[in-house]
Protein backbone atom coordinates (compact mmCIF):
# COMPACT_ATOMS: atom_id res chain seq x y z
CA UNK A 1 0.00 0.00 0.00
CA UNK A 2 1.50 3.47 -0.62
CA UNK A 3 1.25 6.09 1.74
CA UNK A 4 0.30 9.27 1.24
CA UNK A 5 0.77 12.41 3.40
CA UNK A 6 -1.64 15.02 3.82
CA UNK A 7 -1.21 18.39 4.33
CA UNK A 8 -3.51 20.86 4.74
CA UNK A 9 -5.12 24.64 5.67
CA UNK A 10 -7.84 25.99 6.26
CA UNK A 11 -8.11 27.35 2.38
CA UNK A 12 -6.30 24.68 0.48
CA UNK A 13 -4.73 20.62 1.15
CA UNK A 14 -1.76 18.85 -0.58
CA UNK A 15 -1.32 14.98 -0.74
CA UNK A 16 2.09 13.91 -1.18
CA UNK A 17 3.57 10.03 -2.14
CA UNK A 18 7.05 10.44 -1.10
CA UNK A 19 7.48 7.06 -1.90
CA UNK A 20 7.39 7.80 -5.57
CA UNK A 21 9.17 10.77 -6.32
CA UNK A 22 8.09 12.87 -3.74
CA UNK A 23 4.96 13.66 -6.25
CA UNK A 24 1.45 15.19 -5.57
CA UNK A 25 -1.59 12.78 -5.44
CA UNK A 26 -4.18 15.83 -5.00
CA UNK A 27 -3.90 19.33 -4.43
CA UNK A 28 -8.01 21.02 -3.62
CA UNK A 29 -9.09 23.78 -2.93
CA UNK A 30 -11.33 24.10 0.36
CA UNK A 31 -14.54 25.75 0.86
CA UNK A 32 -17.22 25.17 3.90
CA UNK A 33 -19.52 22.99 0.84
CA UNK A 34 -16.83 20.34 -0.64
CA UNK A 35 -12.97 20.18 -1.87
CA UNK A 36 -12.35 20.89 -5.51
CA UNK A 37 -9.83 19.63 -7.10
CA UNK A 38 -7.34 22.08 -8.92
CA UNK A 39 -4.63 19.49 -9.83
CA UNK A 40 -6.58 16.97 -11.83
CA UNK A 41 -6.74 13.97 -9.13
CA UNK A 42 -4.65 11.03 -9.44
CA UNK A 43 -6.57 7.81 -9.46
CA UNK A 44 -5.12 5.14 -7.33
CA UNK A 45 -5.84 2.33 -10.44
CA UNK A 46 -2.77 4.65 -12.34
CA UNK A 47 -0.18 3.85 -9.55
CA UNK A 48 -1.44 0.55 -9.67
CA UNK A 49 -0.19 0.47 -13.53
CA UNK A 50 2.91 1.73 -12.57
CA UNK A 51 1.27 4.93 -14.61
CA UNK A 52 3.40 7.63 -12.99
CA UNK A 53 3.35 10.29 -15.56
CA UNK A 54 -0.38 10.22 -15.03
CA UNK A 55 -0.14 11.82 -11.17
CA UNK A 56 -1.26 15.02 -10.21
CA UNK A 57 2.03 16.25 -10.84
CA UNK A 58 5.25 14.76 -10.88
CA UNK A 59 9.26 16.11 -10.44
CA UNK A 60 11.42 17.07 -13.29
CA UNK A 61 15.28 15.95 -11.82
CA UNK A 62 17.97 16.15 -13.23
CA UNK A 63 16.80 17.13 -16.37
CA UNK A 64 13.33 18.52 -17.76
CA UNK A 65 11.82 16.85 -20.79
CA UNK A 66 13.24 15.10 -23.33
CA UNK A 67 16.76 14.01 -24.60
CA UNK A 68 16.66 12.82 -27.87
CA UNK A 69 17.27 9.01 -28.37
CA UNK A 70 18.48 9.01 -24.47
CA UNK A 71 21.98 10.22 -25.60
CA UNK A 72 23.73 12.94 -23.93
CA UNK A 73 25.78 15.45 -25.48
CA UNK A 74 28.43 16.93 -22.40
CA UNK A 75 32.17 17.99 -22.91
CA UNK A 76 32.24 15.85 -25.70
CA UNK A 77 31.26 12.85 -24.77
CA UNK A 78 28.27 10.77 -25.47
CA UNK A 79 25.85 8.85 -22.43
CA UNK A 80 23.63 6.81 -22.87
CA UNK A 81 20.24 7.17 -20.90
CA UNK A 82 17.36 5.05 -20.27
CA UNK A 83 15.00 5.34 -23.29
CA UNK A 84 11.79 5.42 -21.46
CA UNK A 85 9.62 6.82 -23.95
CA UNK A 86 8.45 4.08 -26.13
CA UNK A 87 11.80 3.47 -26.52
CA UNK A 88 12.46 6.51 -28.05
CA UNK A 89 13.72 9.02 -25.70
CA UNK A 90 14.57 9.78 -22.23
CA UNK A 91 11.66 11.74 -20.47
CA UNK A 92 11.34 13.60 -17.92
CA UNK A 93 14.21 12.89 -15.61
CA UNK A 94 15.01 9.96 -13.06
CA UNK A 95 13.35 10.85 -9.63
CA UNK A 96 10.01 10.47 -10.62
CA UNK A 97 9.48 6.41 -9.47
CA UNK A 98 11.99 7.20 -6.75
CA UNK A 99 12.14 6.97 -3.27
CA UNK A 100 12.22 10.51 -1.35
CA UNK A 101 13.21 10.45 2.49
CA UNK A 102 11.62 12.64 4.49
CA UNK A 103 13.69 15.02 6.59
CA UNK A 104 10.97 17.31 8.40
CA UNK A 105 7.00 16.78 8.22
CA UNK A 106 4.18 18.82 10.05
CA UNK A 107 0.78 19.99 9.46
CA UNK A 108 1.35 22.76 6.24
CA UNK A 109 5.15 21.38 5.27
CA UNK A 110 7.24 18.83 4.26
CA UNK A 111 10.74 18.40 3.02
CA UNK A 112 12.13 15.14 1.01
CA UNK A 113 15.53 14.25 0.25
CA UNK A 114 16.52 11.52 -2.54
CA UNK A 115 20.30 10.52 -2.94
CA UNK A 116 20.95 8.62 -6.18
CA UNK A 117 23.70 6.85 -5.21
CA UNK A 118 21.26 4.93 -2.72
CA UNK A 119 19.68 3.72 -6.13
CA UNK A 120 20.29 0.68 -8.47
CA UNK A 121 18.35 1.88 -11.55
CA UNK A 122 19.93 5.41 -12.13
CA UNK A 123 20.86 5.76 -15.88
CA UNK A 124 22.45 9.31 -15.13
CA UNK A 125 26.14 9.50 -15.50
CA UNK A 126 26.22 12.18 -12.85
CA UNK A 127 26.16 11.44 -8.73
CA UNK A 128 23.48 13.35 -7.84
CA UNK A 129 21.29 14.39 -4.29
CA UNK A 130 17.58 16.20 -4.74
CA UNK A 131 15.54 18.07 -2.60
CA UNK A 132 11.38 18.36 -2.85
CA UNK A 133 9.75 21.04 -0.65
CA UNK A 134 5.75 21.48 -0.57
CA UNK A 135 4.49 24.47 2.29
CA UNK A 136 1.39 25.04 2.36
CA UNK A 137 1.37 29.44 2.80
CA UNK A 138 -2.26 30.75 3.76
CA UNK A 139 -3.90 30.38 0.22
CA UNK A 140 -0.55 29.32 -2.01
CA UNK A 141 1.67 26.54 -2.10
CA UNK A 142 5.13 27.12 -2.27
CA UNK A 143 7.37 24.54 -3.98
CA UNK A 144 11.31 24.44 -3.60
CA UNK A 145 13.49 22.03 -5.51
CA UNK A 146 16.81 21.71 -5.52
CA UNK A 147 19.59 19.61 -6.95
CA UNK A 148 23.06 18.90 -5.65
CA UNK A 149 25.99 17.54 -7.61
CA UNK A 150 27.34 14.88 -5.28
CA UNK A 151 29.92 13.42 -7.69
CA UNK A 152 33.94 14.13 -8.76
CA UNK A 153 33.31 15.93 -11.67
CA UNK A 154 31.50 18.83 -13.01
CA UNK A 155 27.49 17.56 -14.43
CA UNK A 156 25.09 18.98 -16.21
CA UNK A 157 21.59 20.03 -14.60
CA UNK A 158 18.15 21.26 -15.05
CA UNK A 159 14.34 20.80 -13.09
CA UNK A 160 10.65 21.31 -12.90
CA UNK A 161 7.68 20.55 -12.08
CA UNK A 162 4.91 18.86 -13.98
CA UNK A 163 1.56 19.31 -12.72
CA UNK A 164 -1.55 18.26 -14.41
CA UNK A 165 -4.20 21.35 -14.17
CA UNK A 166 -7.84 20.33 -13.59
CA UNK A 167 -9.53 22.09 -16.78
CA UNK A 168 -13.11 21.84 -15.02
CA UNK A 169 -13.39 22.80 -11.34
CA UNK A 170 -17.10 23.40 -10.50
CA UNK A 171 -18.70 23.21 -14.56
CA UNK A 172 -17.89 20.35 -17.24
CA UNK A 173 -18.06 23.62 -19.73
CA UNK A 174 -16.30 25.64 -17.83
CA UNK A 175 -14.23 27.94 -19.64
CA UNK A 176 -10.41 29.50 -18.78
CA UNK A 177 -8.87 32.53 -19.52
CA UNK A 178 -4.99 32.82 -19.73
CA UNK A 179 -2.24 35.19 -19.29
CA UNK A 180 0.96 33.53 -20.20
CA UNK A 181 4.38 35.43 -20.23
CA UNK A 182 6.01 33.75 -23.72
CA UNK A 183 8.78 35.43 -25.45
CA UNK A 184 9.64 32.56 -27.88
CA UNK A 185 9.00 28.90 -28.89
CA UNK A 186 11.67 25.89 -30.07
CA UNK A 187 10.73 24.98 -33.37
CA UNK A 188 10.62 21.42 -34.54
CA UNK A 189 9.01 18.54 -35.67
CA UNK A 190 7.44 16.93 -32.38
CA UNK A 191 8.68 17.58 -29.10
CA UNK A 192 12.32 18.02 -30.20
CA UNK A 193 13.09 21.17 -31.01
CA UNK A 194 15.55 21.06 -34.38
CA UNK A 195 17.17 24.62 -33.62
CA UNK A 196 17.23 27.47 -30.99
CA UNK A 197 14.30 29.54 -29.66
CA UNK A 198 12.38 32.22 -32.07
CA UNK A 199 10.23 35.00 -31.33
CA UNK A 200 6.46 33.91 -31.21
CA UNK A 201 4.87 33.42 -34.56
CA UNK A 202 1.05 34.23 -35.14
CA UNK A 203 -0.21 31.06 -33.87
CA UNK A 204 1.63 31.37 -30.44
CA UNK A 205 1.04 34.73 -30.03
CA UNK A 206 -2.40 33.87 -29.38
CA UNK A 207 -1.56 31.81 -26.34
CA UNK A 208 -0.19 34.20 -24.42
CA UNK A 209 -3.72 36.07 -23.57
CA UNK A 210 -7.59 34.89 -23.95
CA UNK A 211 -9.41 31.70 -23.80
CA UNK A 212 -7.22 28.83 -23.21
CA UNK A 213 -7.98 26.18 -25.97
CA UNK A 214 -8.55 22.41 -25.60
CA UNK A 215 -6.48 22.03 -29.18
CA UNK A 216 -3.84 19.68 -28.98
CA UNK A 217 -0.57 21.50 -27.89
CA UNK A 218 2.99 19.95 -27.01
CA UNK A 219 5.38 22.87 -26.81
CA UNK A 220 8.26 24.20 -25.18
CA UNK A 221 8.36 28.08 -25.01
CA UNK A 222 10.98 30.80 -23.93
CA UNK A 223 9.26 32.56 -20.86
CA UNK A 224 9.45 36.45 -18.82
CA UNK A 225 10.26 34.35 -15.05
CA UNK A 226 9.57 38.01 -13.52
CA UNK A 227 5.86 37.99 -15.02
CA UNK A 228 3.16 35.45 -13.59
CA UNK A 229 1.81 33.00 -15.53
CA UNK A 230 -2.16 32.63 -14.85
CA UNK A 231 -5.34 31.08 -15.29
CA UNK A 232 -9.01 32.05 -14.37
CA UNK A 233 -11.66 29.60 -14.59
CA UNK A 234 -14.33 31.74 -15.16
CA UNK A 235 -17.42 29.88 -14.13
CA UNK A 236 -15.62 29.11 -10.69
CA UNK A 237 -14.38 32.52 -10.47
CA UNK A 238 -11.02 31.29 -9.08
CA UNK A 239 -7.76 32.46 -9.97
CA UNK A 240 -4.64 30.42 -9.90
CA UNK A 241 -1.07 32.29 -10.42
CA UNK A 242 2.54 30.82 -10.88
CA UNK A 243 4.95 33.15 -9.42
CA UNK A 244 8.62 31.13 -10.53
CA UNK A 245 12.11 32.39 -9.20
CA UNK A 246 14.81 33.40 -12.26
CA UNK A 247 16.16 30.06 -12.78
CA UNK A 248 12.89 28.58 -14.50
CA UNK A 249 13.28 30.32 -17.69
CA UNK A 250 10.76 27.90 -20.01
CA UNK A 251 7.34 26.90 -19.95
CA UNK A 252 5.77 23.45 -21.25
CA UNK A 253 2.70 23.51 -22.43
CA UNK A 254 0.95 20.60 -23.05
CA UNK A 255 -2.51 19.64 -24.02
CA UNK A 256 -3.41 16.38 -24.49
CA UNK A 257 -5.10 15.13 -27.63
CA UNK A 258 -7.90 13.13 -26.14
CA UNK A 259 -7.67 13.64 -22.36
CA UNK A 260 -9.28 17.46 -22.63
CA UNK A 261 -10.20 17.19 -19.41
CA UNK A 262 -6.97 18.13 -18.52
CA UNK A 263 -3.50 20.03 -19.19
CA UNK A 264 -0.39 20.03 -17.91
CA UNK A 265 2.02 23.80 -16.96
CA UNK A 266 5.18 22.78 -16.92
CA UNK A 267 8.01 25.42 -15.13
CA UNK A 268 11.40 23.98 -15.96
CA UNK A 269 14.72 25.18 -16.31
CA UNK A 270 16.32 23.55 -19.31
CA UNK A 271 14.23 23.55 -23.08
CA UNK A 272 13.77 19.90 -24.46
CA UNK A 273 16.81 18.54 -25.41
CA UNK A 274 19.05 21.22 -24.33
CA UNK A 275 21.71 20.06 -23.23
CA UNK A 276 22.65 18.54 -26.83
CA UNK A 277 21.28 21.88 -28.15
CA UNK A 278 24.12 23.83 -26.26
CA UNK A 279 26.60 20.92 -27.33
CA UNK A 280 25.39 21.92 -30.56
CA UNK A 281 26.19 25.64 -30.02
CA UNK A 282 23.02 26.96 -29.55
CA UNK A 283 22.52 29.62 -26.90
CA UNK A 284 20.04 30.32 -24.44
CA UNK A 285 18.64 26.96 -23.66
CA UNK A 286 18.66 27.09 -20.64
CA UNK A 287 21.62 24.84 -19.78
CA UNK A 288 23.16 24.72 -16.02
CA UNK A 289 25.73 22.71 -15.06
CA UNK A 290 27.32 22.82 -11.87
CA UNK A 291 30.74 21.72 -9.58
CA UNK A 292 31.61 18.91 -7.47
CA UNK A 293 29.12 19.91 -4.10
CA UNK A 294 27.53 22.62 -5.96
CA UNK A 295 23.88 22.96 -5.76
CA UNK A 296 21.26 24.73 -7.91
CA UNK A 297 17.65 26.00 -6.41
CA UNK A 298 14.61 27.16 -6.81
CA UNK A 299 10.88 28.21 -5.92
CA UNK A 300 7.64 27.74 -7.46
CA UNK A 301 4.76 29.57 -5.72
CA UNK A 302 1.26 28.69 -6.85
CA UNK A 303 -1.45 30.95 -5.50
CA UNK A 304 -5.27 31.04 -5.25
CA UNK A 305 -7.59 33.71 -4.97
CA UNK A 306 -11.32 33.72 -5.84
CA UNK A 307 -12.01 36.89 -8.58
Amino acid sequence: MVKIIEIKNKNISLEVIPDIGGSVFSFKVRSKIQDYDIFYPTFRKNIKKKNYFSLSSFNLIPYSNRIKSGVLNYNGQKYFLDKNEDNENAIHGEVFNKKFNIINADNTSIDMIFDSSNSSDISWPFSFQAGISYQLLNKSLKISLFVKNTGAQKMPVGMGIHPYLNRYITSESEKIEADLPLKGYYPGKGQIPDRGWEPLNKKYKKLKSGIFSTDFLDKCFLINPDKDISFHWLNSDLKLTFQVDNIFKHLVIYRPKEKTETFAIEPVTNANDGFNLTARGIKDTGFLEIEPKEKIKGNIIINLERK
